[in-house]
């Protein structure tokens, strides 16, 4: 038999033959590219710790086909995830079940049903799969076959060869908190010019995070405005004085594919929510108005004012948002 045999629906039994006989597969996901092994097969879960050179203190994730099958395993808020899967959205939560290298030392499992139909077909044959990248730890995620290294290549048992996937490695959300943090993805300020507000709340987000081992990347956007521009001198000056720095930073207008990509969307105004819904109506459950009024056009201590208060609703309401 070949080992790289190509994404078609002739080869799923191949697939669902190997992982049964504890075999270890690579697999293109609707992500990036994946190791796979059967989640209740120890020793092949066994060998993807070892081809990754991964720590085994950190757990494996677990793909299902359906929510019926991921509510075998955790408590699942079927509201937050309806709109999630199948899809790019790994949803850790309390585990129902111990499983060896899935389940934490906090009991938790993360689980997700990925949004492509070959890797669904294979999933029917199985309770659940286990998952991780197809990369040495520490090394870039792979978005095809030629960025995984023979390494790799060379010690699994079969490779599918789907060509290109999206290569962003999936959104975690942890819902065993109320309501669900996030553990990776993107967050957004939004605010009129993005030369005051959103840019004070992204720096303030930025160097609490600074700190934390998390994967959580900040931006901030405007809805009023058409070009990248230039940022209040007032504002530089004022976050300066608390010893942040952001004269690099350029003001640049909000656009729908920042939107989509963004787990948590943060307003400074009702405005800029009503805005945003015109864009995306559908997604209301992930913006927050912080209720932060503009301080452009006033004197300095009206910014040092507005600057303290962003602070504090970024330190009380948005860091709450998230697992760290």
């Amino acid at each position: 038999m070949e080992k790289i045999l190509e994404e078609k629906e002739e080869n799923i039994k191949v697939v669902v033959n190997t992982l049964k006989k504890g075999g270890v597969v690579i697999v293109p996901t609707d992500t990036v590219y994946g190791l796979i092994s059967g989640g209740f097969n120890d020793r092949s879960k066994e060998k993807i710790y070892e081809i990754k050179k991964r720590d085994y203190k950190k757990m494996l994730i677990g793909f299902v086909d359906t929510i019926e099958k991921a509510e075998k395993y955790i408590e699942i808020d079927r509201q937050f995830i309806k709109e999630k899967w199948p899809g790019s959205t790994t949803i850790i939560g309390k585990s129902k079940i111990e499983i060896p290298f899935l389940t934490s030392d906090e009991k938790k499992i993360g689980l997700r049903i990925p949004d492509n139909k070959f890797l669904l077909d294979v999933l029917k044959n199985f309770e659940i799969i286990a998952s991780t990248s197809a990369n040495i730890s520490g090394e870039k995620t792979p978005s095809c076959l030629s960025e995984i290294s023979d390494e790799v290549k060379n010690k699994v048992d079969l490779i599918i060869n789907g060509g290109k996937t999206e290569g962003k490695e999936s959104t975690i959300w942890d819902v065993s908190f109320s309501p669900p943090k996030l553990v990776r993805g993107k967050v957004i300020f939004v605010c009129e010019g993005n030369s005051c507000r959103s840019p004070m709340a992204e720096y303030f987000l930025k160097n609490f995070l600074k700190e934390k081992n998390v994967k959580i990347e900040v931006n901030s956007a405007g809805t009023g405005i058409t070009s990248w521009g230039k940022i209040s001198d007032k504002t530089l000056e004022v976050m300066k004085k608390v010893g942040i720095e952001i004269k690099n930073f350029v003001s640049k207008p909000l656009n729908f594919q920042m939107l989509k990509e963004s787990d948590l969307i943060f307003v400074m105004e009702k405005e800029q929510k009503e805005k945003i819904l015109s864009i995306i109506p559908k997604e209301e459950n992930k913006i927050f108005v912080l209720d932060v009024p503009d301080p452009a056009g006033k004197e300095l201590f009206h910014y040092e004012e507005i600057r303290d208060i962003i602070k504090e609703k970024v330190k009380n309401i948005v860091l709450k948002r998230m697992a760290i």
